[in-house]
């Protein structure tokens, strides 16, 4: 009986070593007084439905100043620290002796998550953990009576609520969102009438202005997550969560609302729990990031949560969590290094816990942006580089091809570690949302979009129908130079420097074909020939003599027997106007002269004879100072499977580099063509 009596307890004992870290919460003080605050005992309330929630539950517990000195992730996985008093901001720092002070980053700085509330937001500061600045606006009232109803705003850090958020679903699951304001939850109230609330907030003041919440966030590696409920934007930084950054392996959530106080008033002190729990659960089921090799802080690929990763750079990323299935996780939910291979291993040690996709270490990168201060040229990412790198279209057979054209962009552009003769400038990936309003940092702008199956509305849907559009008229009109490829060259008819759309828009499909694809830039009307194979955009494309029959140069080849049918094109005159009893000079003319001040540049390759506008540069015109090629031919493909490949690239160099030298507009000339001077 005793054997069986040991072996039980060896049994037990190895189960409760194997149990996930635990919560814990730090006691300020040994005894909360009765007499605080008014008799509202916000800090008591909150250390006891701690203490019923998780300690009694076997789930969590309550550590005094001294126990935090030897904290670490092994130990807890989770610290919450709530100061919610009547207190000075500048008596704040008599709490936390420095050795606490130093604990508490070393336990972030080890991996352990962080919990602040209330006041304790001043924790993350530079004075404490160091991980982004004070709080902007702090108040230390005392209670007061008020009968108005507090609420909280989900975000996602723009306007906008957004609820998605693991912290807010027991909130949800329990219908505390406001009746017809979705997104808004009731977090303080008095029940009617004047009651005592707590009026004590310690936040950061964005002003509801998008560039400061998008500098916030960028600056501090954070995500907005909670801000005022009164307003249908972020006004506030209320609530935010801080990743893991440089030597920080652990994520810290702030919630600084006055709003959400376990205050003896507040009779939605069930929502202020409901919150409260899901961030503890959340920051609970947070994976703990070891670089085995550490990330260099190099600012060429950021994404929306400031995690930087020099591209190239093989990182190991060993997470340890109590899910067996975090292993499925792999690159899609931890930061992806798109031009290396990040190598993700897991340990999985198994209760099972399901952890939402927003849980693990890193989110998915969305945005890309940085690279070279002095960034002259630039590179527009229609979605992430991981969402091009992982189109599953019929195409991606070929290679990716937009991927395949980012890939080469940051070969010759950005890699700072690209050798001379591969460095045709320097330049930066740009964001869609991301677009600069002039010239003064990027004078050229290239975007390439060549999607086989790609509808029109679907083009419409995403890229003009959207701000994009607007802020690319903007770069344009002050002097900006774009670069626009196939599916993209509808944006010139969208941005005011075309009369229509190409006719045949880029939805060709995939197809098997024998024939060599070429384009020319000599052509032969019947009353003239008109030559501009010696434009600087064609500077590296070699001799056209000797290729085409002589005016003209390959782009695909018939080694590449499958292919994408991709133009986005303006042919087919009479739908423009141009009678189609009109000489071939007179269209052109007309095309050229009376509707765009442009020029065409390059034609379909298999004749001399002008069937259509396949390359053309709109020339600054109107209120337009900069200016804008547009090249939708279907032989200018970026496909793994073209062995003409370099002529694609030589054409593309050539093009960014004549718009990046391209002389300014001529004040007062909207008729003059344009030279460049290097």
């Amino acid at each position: 009986i005793m054997k069986k009596f040991y072996l039980f307890l060896l049994v037990v004992l190895m189960a409760s070593m194997s149990l996930p870290a635990q919560v814990a919460f730090l006691k300020l003080e040994e005894t909360y007084s009765a007499e605080a605050d008014g008799r509202q005992h916000p800090e008591l309330n909150a250390y006891n439905w701690f203490k019923t929630t998780y300690e009694d539950q076997s789930k969590g517990t309550i550590i005094s100043m001294t126990d935090v000195l030897a904290i670490t992730p092994e130990n807890y996985k989770v610290l919450w620290i709530n100061v919610d008093r009547n207190i000075n901001i500048g008596t704040f720092d008599a709490l936390f002796s420095q050795d606490v002070r130093d604990a508490i980053t070393n336990y972030v700085k080890a991996g352990g998550n962080l919990y602040l509330s209330t006041h304790a937001t001043r924790i993350i500061g530079p004075d404490y953990i160091n991980r982004a600045s004070y709080p902007s606006f702090a108040e230390n009232n005392a209670f007061a009576k008020g009968s108005d109803h507090w609420k909280v705003i989900a975000s996602n850090g723009a306007r906008g609520g957004d609820n998605s958020h693991s912290i807010y679903t027991l909130l949800i699951s329990n219908h505390k969102e406001v009746v017809g304001e979705s997104n808004r939850f009731y977090m303080q109230y008095g029940g009617g009438g004047d009651k005592p609330r707590s009026d004590r907030n310690c936040i950061w003041d964005v002003h509801g202005s998008e560039g400061e919440i998008n500098s916030f966030q960028n600056d501090n590696s954070c995500h907005i997550l909670g801000s005022f409920g009164h307003n249908d934007y972020v006004s506030v930084v209320g609530i935010a969560e801080f990743y893991p950054k440089n030597d920080f392996k652990g994520t810290v959530i702030t919630n600084g609302l006055a709003a959400c106080s376990f205050a003896e008033a507040n009779v939605n002190k069930d929502c202020v729990q409901y919150l409260t729990k899901g961030i503890l659960d959340y920051l609970s089921k947070r994976a703990t990031a070891t670089w085995t090799t550490a990330p260099k802080a190099n600012p060429v690929i950021k994404d929306e949560e400031d995690v930087t990763v020099t591209p190239g750079t093989n990182c190991t990323v060993t997470v340890a969590t109590s899910d067996p299935n975090i292993a499925n996780y792999n690159e899609g939910h931890i930061y992806y290094n798109f031009f290396g291979n990040v190598t993700f291993t897991a340990t999985a040690t198994g209760d099972g816990v399901n952890i939402p996709k927003n849980v693990v270490l890193y989110p998915e990168v969305r945005t890309v942006t940085g690279g070279e201060s002095d960034a002259g040229y630039g590179y527009v990412l229609p979605y992430s580089l991981k969402a091009l790198k992982e189109y599953t279209g019929a195409d991606a057979t070929l290679g990716y091809p937009d991927y395949l054209a980012a890939k080469w962009f940051y070969d010759h552009y950005i890699d700072p570690n690209r050798t001379a003769e591969n460095n045709y400038g320097n330049g930066r990936f740009v964001a869609k949302d991301d677009i600069p309003a002039d010239n003064s940092v990027m004078r050229v702008l290239w975007f390439n979009m060549d999607r086989a199956g790609y509808a029109q509305n679907d083009f419409e849907n995403e890229f003009i129908n959207t701000d994009f559009k607007t802020n690319l008229i903007t770069y344009a009109k002050n002097g900006g130079n774009i670069f626009l490829t196939k599916q993209t060259c509808r944006l010139s008819k969208d941005m005011g420097r075309a009369y229509w759309y190409p006719i045949r828009f880029a939805n060709g499909g995939i197809s098997s074909n024998s024939d060599d694809w070429y384009i020319t830039a000599n052509f032969r009307l019947s009353e003239q020939d008109v030559d501009q194979s010696k434009h600087a955009a064609f500077k590296y494309m070699g001799d056209p003599t000797t290729e085409a029959g002589g005016y003209g140069w390959k782009m695909l080849s018939t080694e590449a027997d499958q292919r994408t049918d991709n133009n986005t094109v303006w042919e087919d005159w009479g739908t423009y106007g141009i009678s189609a009893g009109t000489t071939n000079k007179e269209r052109l003319t007309a095309f050229q002269e009376g509707m765009h001040n442009c020029r065409i540049l390059a034609g379909f390759g298999h004749t001399r004879a002008l069937d259509a506008a396949g390359m053309v540069e709109l020339l600054p015109y109107g209120s337009f100072n900069g200016t804008i090629i547009a090249l939708g031919l279907s032989a200018y493909q970026w496909t793994s499977t073209n062995t003409a490949i370099a002529n694609v690239q030589n054409l593309t160099k050539g093009v960014l580099r004549y718009l990046f030298f391209v002389d300014p507009r001529v004040p007062g000339c909207d008729n003059c063509f344009y030279y460049i001077s290097e």
